[in-house]
């Protein structure tokens, strides 16, 4: 091998290593850019879990009717008894002559008529009852209470993704001193199916220090999301969830 072959080779063979030296650690030096999650933000805690990326529900059952509340009655008070009539004596008739000879001597008897019983007074009684029944007629109808949601009836359902999000949007704090609306830190989750948090990190920075450290301490506070939907068979999910400054303060 002469000393151009020698050249030609050890040019190849810095090229074919510069090459998969490339291969190997190239993509620990690419930055990353994941897809933005297009979840809605729940404004309601829902009744049911799913894995379908389906909203409904918002009334868990039939509003059962309450009996209305009894009137309490107004306390008569009694009427004075009436006086009693004093008993008519009848005057005695006069003794007829008698023939005996034996005179009978004749007790004096006096008849007291009964003493008439007084008529009974309804008029209070029947008109304590007609307001009675006039108040029952004009109870307003039982108060139903309805679950908050997107309506349709029934328990009130969305997606796991979107309760785990929400979890999270709800313990950001944002920072006092930022003014970027448009800041946003993506992060990746992991979760357990008992609903615990395997893992979480930051896997895009918004370029604000005061942002990138709230989400990072909102990360650090979040220990537990929601179980998995009845059904599921993996042992852990990750998601992507992505902090939008303005969207958060839309919501208040």
């Amino acid at each position: 091998m002469n000393r151009i072959q020698k050249k030609c080779f050890i040019a190849a063979a810095g090229t074919h290593l510069l090459l998969l030296l490339v291969l190997l650690f190239g993509p620990a030096f690419l930055t990353s850019n994941p897809k933005p999650d297009n979840l809605e933000i729940l404004d309601y805690v829902p009744a049911q879990l799913i894995d379908q990326a389906l909203y409904g529900g918002g009334q868990p059952q039939p509003p059962q009717p309450q009996p209305p509340t009894p009137t309490p009655q107004p306390q008569r008070t009694p009427e004075p008894a009436p006086p009693k009539p004093e008993p008519e004596t009848r005057p005695q008739p006069a003794p007829k002559p008698t023939i005996k000879l034996t005179p009978t001597v004749r007790k004096p008897s006096s008849t007291t008529r009964p003493t008439p019983t007084p008529p009974r007074n309804n008029t209070a009684q029947q008109a304590l009852n007609q307001s009675l029944k006039r108040i029952q007629q004009n109870l307003s109808p039982t108060t139903t209470i309805e679950m908050p949601g997107p309506g349709g009836g029934g328990p009130s359902y969305a997606p796991y993704a979107a309760r785990v999000k929400q979890v999270y949007t709800q313990a950001w704090l944002i920072p006092d001193d930022v003014t970027d609306d448009e800041a946003a830190v993506t992060v990746s989750v992991i979760i357990a199916r008992s609903g615990n948090v395997v893992s979480s990190r930051i896997i895009r920075r918004s370029g604000s220090a005061a942002v990138d450290r709230s989400i990072q301490a909102t990360l650090d506070r979040v220990r537990f999301v929601a179980p998995f939907p009845e059904g599921a068979t993996d042992s852990q999910r990750e998601f992507t969830i992505t902090f939008s400054l303005k969207a958060k303060r839309l919501l208040g």
